[in-house]
């Protein structure tokens, strides 16, 4: 797992739709991890065609997280289908958790439950998804991290149009490295489920 940070930048590296997805997690702008779409996932024809025809949601997805060292840490699921949960596996394959997602263009809401069904965390969608707050166990008393959406002017058109925007997230000191691992799971399935639509 990852060592706890108190702040961190999810950023995605792939420019297009068709391109197996990609995100950079650093905290102070060292790299410390990445999250991938495997390569079975980005080449199945089934999830390109959902894809081509603007069913993006529909398609399933499956990501790998690694370390700096490319050392995988977790993965998480997506099925096909009209299918609103991801499963999160440790590097060994074992079911950790769940995710639900409510994703809505007026509200948003996704919720982290492990396996025995008893709820870890939930983050509520602020501003039209591009501020979430992460609750521990749902309480609004237990406030564990946020997670914004931001825009980096950069100093020419090319770089603007070629450069992604990022999420960033401040997490509270009291936050374990498996709290972090599920809040690092938000934002890149808000990115493919609704902010890459």
């Amino acid at each position: 797992m990852f060592t706890v940070h108190s702040r961190l930048e999810v950023k995605p590296q792939s420019l297009y739709k068709s391109q197996k997805q990609q995100f950079t997690i650093r905290s102070g702008g060292t790299l410390i991890g990445m999250v991938e779409e495997t390569v079975e996932s980005a080449s199945s024809w089934k999830d390109q065609l959902l894809q081509l025809v603007s069913l993006h949601f529909l398609s399933s997805k499956n990501f790998c997280v690694t370390n700096a060292k490319a050392e995988p840490l977790a993965a998480f699921r997506k099925k096909r289908g009209l299918n609103q949960k991801v499963d999160l596996f440790d590097q060994h394959g074992n079911w950790m958790a769940v995710l639900e997602q409510k994703l809505k263009f007026s509200s948003q809401r996704l919720s982290v439950r492990d396996t025995a069904g008893r709820l870890l965390l939930t983050a509520e969608g602020r501003n039209g998804s591009l501020v979430f707050v992460v609750y521990a166990e749902g309480d609004p008393a237990f406030k564990l991290s946020t997670i914004k959406k931001r825009s980096i002017p950069y100093p020419t058109t090319k770089e603007a149009l070629t450069s992604m925007d990022h999420y960033e997230i401040a997490n509270d000191s009291a936050l374990s490295e498996f709290q972090q691992l599920l809040i690092l799971m938000i934002p890149v399935i808000v990115f493919d489920q609704l902010h890459n639509a």
